[in-house]
């Protein structure tokens, strides 16, 4: 889901300003609109568990 966000003609508009996500601890992130998330769940993953 969170691709289909980045990658929508909304986002590439620069019609969104954040993005937010919460972990199961529930720590929100703010995720800025131009960021690049890796494509694969796996990368995701590895990122994710670094910054938690």
């Amino acid at each position: 889901a969170l691709l289909t966000v980045l990658d929508s003609p909304l986002n590439k508009a620069g019609r969104l300003h954040s993005l937010y996500v919460q972990t199961e601890r529930n720590v929100l992130i703010q995720i800025s609109p131009q960021i690049r998330i890796p494509r694969t769940f796996k990368r995701f993953n590895n990122l994710m568990c670094k910054l938690t």
